[in-house]
């Protein structure tokens, strides 16, 4: 998996039409919803590999969706690679993704060849972690 600026914990927008339109209402009012359809809330020690990168200066999709998902991921031993793009907001991160496209490519390239060298009975019991 490559997540990009990924809302991974919906449950941090208390305010804001477009989460609640999408959702179906407040998060007051459908707390349970909110905390389904946040992908954080779905990590297993089962999960595929995943590289998340995620612009510091992201107003939109603030960083500690990154850092909740980092958590999950490292609470269950997933896999994982973090890159932190610094100087940046959402649309920017985007637009000048820097290095990103390609260290997520690397990650990919890293993963398949592991998945081949190992076998399909691997398990995915590591993790490594990034901090804003």
């Amino acid at each position: 998996i490559v997540m990009g600026g990924a809302p991974s914990d919906l449950t941090y927008y208390a305010s804001g039409n477009l989460v609640q339109q999408f959702l179906g209402g407040r998060r007051e009012e459908i707390p349970g919803i909110y905390e389904e359809s946040s992908p954080v809330n779905h990590v297993s020690r089962g999960s595929p590999p995943v590289f998340i990168y995620h612009a510091k200066k992201d107003r939109l999709v603030r960083p500690e969706h990154a850092v909740s998902m980092i958590a999950a991921l490292d609470e269950k031993q997933v896999r994982h690679e973090v890159l932190w793009i610094p100087g940046r907001g959402h649309i920017s991160a985007f637009l000048l993704p820097g290095n990103s496209v390609d260290e997520a490519i690397g990650f990919l390239d890293r993963e398949n060849r592991e998945t081949l060298r190992a076998g399909p009975l691997r398990n995915a019991s590591h993790s490594s972690t990034g901090r804003p």
